[in-house]
Order: C-alpha cells, then structure tokens, then sequence
C-alpha cells in the first residue's frame, strides 16, 4: 500500500525501532532481515531513506549497548 510522508526517513525510522522492540530484535542476523524485508516491501525510490533509518536505529541499538555494559562496568 502506499502511502505519503512528509517525513519518510523519521517515519521509516520509527516503524524499524517499534519493529525491533515489538518482536525483541537484538541479533545481526534478525536486524538484517529487518532491513531487507523494508527493502523489499518499498518502492525503489525509498531505499536510500530506508538505509539511512537503518544505520541510525544500528547506531542507536550500539549506544544502547554501550550505555548499559558501561553502567555493568561501574557496578561492583
């Protein structure tokens, strides 16, 4: 179905993170099939706004995981 956006990277971007946090995405494995069934189910054109959403959310999920071994590390 499509649909219109007057922000399509934040609204691609938000769909992935609530994707992710729904079905407990965690593995590269399940992030990489995230991304490709986005790619898949999107017109060619918004590839390059989906690959840019998904590097972000990437990034995001690595601060996370950094933010919380950092607070591991602090505790005794």
């Amino acid at each position: 179905m499509a649909m219109s956006s007057s922000d399509p990277y934040q609204d691609f971007r938000s769909s992935m993170e609530e994707m992710v946090a729904a079905h407990g995405l965690r593995e590269w494995h399940s992030l990489q099939e995230l991304l490709q069934c986005y790619l898949r189910l999107n017109e060619k054109k918004n590839h390059k706004v989906i690959v840019m959403a998904f590097v972000d959310l990437l990034m995001h999920l690595m601060d996370q995981q950094l933010a919380a071994a950092s607070v591991r590390y602090r505790d005794p």
